[in-house]
């Protein structure tokens, strides 16, 4: 089924399609996937109390609703999307630290009574959607890029393109070595007594408020860099703990799921990421990052019981160690790389905006011009095809859009221009580059932007001009 799903992203992406949900819509289709997932988990309670639940039965439900359920999170995270380094790092992990109290609950519970304690818990998902979304509405003004944002920094910057593939291929191989520390015991997972489900709870929310303490102090680089380091220690000391004590699997097991919530809340914060760079509908970005956690995982997890000599822990210990120290090295490798070409590559832009004005030659060449090269087939399946890439029609798509807004805003004509660029995908950085004025000019203009129209995001910005702007009809100044 998740080959199926990835077969169809990749159609997606080949063919350039570009579907976006208005707001409307994605209520709806956020209320489908919550009813989806009630009714799954109800359905599977119902069979488990008349005994006519197989085990494949159960399967294949328990994949319906962590599908639907995945969806439901990109909604979820599509109320976010645009969030500075602090906002999305403190909402994923502390929506990691609810969950870890959740799964505390459920796996306390006897299995005949955890489809019917869930059951209402997926139904209070609604209430809190709206209510959340009511409380993001009422946001005045757009948030401020801290100086200090590590991550937005590379975001703003030409070197965001390398900065989300760094992190895919971070998660690929990250999630390998996550699911062969899951499989380490076997094909069976160990299972918990009720000690180490307490431990593995005490783990995961104490890993959780110290990264939040951290983002709150300012620590910029904590999600970009102090989240891999952590996810690989917890990793090599899973590794020790199974090698140490064979006889007490459980031990490492604890810190393998760890692990594995640590890797969720990389999906999440890395959705997030896709989502303020790319210019796709978020959701594809939440399907797209946690297909490929999902099968480097059940790769790993499964994968490692077909080596010919799986069942000595000697040998299973060290294809781990190898697998990890790779996996440090490709994502240190590829974090060094970003962060080089982001400064130098910055410096240019900033050096190209000091040298020319308002008025100089729109088609000089820049000194990045480097980085408009044609997108890789890896940038296109992620979506990051957005500004160098969107057919020539696109453009004027949006500069139609654009003057259509300013005509009913009154907007003026350079916020006219300013506009065209933004809603195309363009970042603040990029827009003061294209028009040769300051970063500090371009985020000006957007303000004014947000102030006259009314809205807040990007994302409020297309799924207006989607709702309400008919191109077709508009006409070129």
């Amino acid at each position: 089924m998740v080959a199926i799903g990835f077969l169809l992203l990749c159609v997606m992406a080949v063919r350039r399609m570009h579907i976006k949900l208005t707001p409307q819509t994605a209520k709806y289709a956020f209320l489908s996937f919550v009813l989806l997932e009630f009714a799954g988990v109800a359905s599977l309670g119902v069979m488990r109390l008349a005994g006519a639940c197989s085990p494949a039965t159960s399967f294949w439900i328990s994949v319906g609703i962590t599908i639907v359920g995945v969806l439901a999170v990109g909604c979820w995270l599509r109320d976010v999307e645009g969030a500075d380094t602090i906002t999305s790092g403190v909402f994923v992990f502390v929506a990691m630290a609810l969950v870890a109290a959740l799964v505390l609950l459920v796996d306390s519970l006897p299995e005949d009574v955890r489809c019917w304690v869930l059951a209402p818990v997926v139904l209070c998902q609604i209430p809190l959607y709206f209510w959340e979304s009511a409380k993001i509405s009422e946001r005045e003004t757009p948030e401020l890029i801290r100086d200090d944002d590590y991550r937005a920094y590379l975001l703003s910057g030409l070197a965001n393109k390398r900065f989300l593939v760094a992190g895919t291929i971070g998660l690929a191989s990250t999630a390998l070595v996550s699911g062969f520390l899951c499989g380490f015991s076997g094909e069976q997972p160990v299972s918990f007594g009720s000690a180490a489900l307490v431990i593995r709870f005490l783990l995961i929310e104490l890993i959780c408020l110290l990264f939040v303490v951290a983002i709150l102090r300012g620590k910029s680089r904590i999600m970009t860099v102090g989240l891999w380091i952590t996810v690989e220690l917890l990793a090599g000391f899973a590794l020790v703990c199974y090698t140490a004590f064979p006889d007490s699997l459980e031990l490492g097991a604890i810190i393998a799921t760890v692990i594995a919530s640590m890797m969720v809340v990389i999906v999440w914060h890395l959705s997030l990421s896709f989502m303020a760079a790319g210019w796709r509908e978020p959701l594809y970005y939440v399907v797209v990052i946690w297909g490929i956690w999902a099968l480097s995982h059940g790769v790993g997890r499964y994968g490692l019981t077909l080596l010919p000599m799986h069942g000595d822990s000697h040998f299973t210990g060290a294809v781990i160690s190898l697998l990890l120290l790779v996996s440090t090295q490709i994502i240190m490798v590829k974090l060094i790389d970003v962060a080089q070409y982001a400064v130098k590559t910055n410096a240019l832009m900033h050096l190209q905006t000091e040298v020319h004005t308002d008025d100089a030659d729109p088609d000089t060449p820049t000194a990045y011009a480097d980085d408009d090269a044609a997108p890789s087939a890896l940038e296109r399946f992620l979506g990051l095809d957005d500004d160098s890439s969107i057919p020539d029609v696109r453009h004027a798509v949006m500069r139609r859009s654009a003057e259509e807004i300013g005509r009913q805003f009154m907007l003026s004509d350079r916020e006219i221009e300013v506009l065209a660029l933004y809603v195309a995908g363009f970042t603040q950085k990029r827009v003061a580059a294209e028009l040769h004025v300051t970063t500090a000019t371009a985020h000006t203009h957007i303000s004014r932007i947000y102030a006259k129209t009314g809205m807040h995001s990007r994302q409020e910005l297309l799924d207006y001009i989607s709702e309400y702007i008919d191109v077709e009809e508009t006409p070129v100044r």
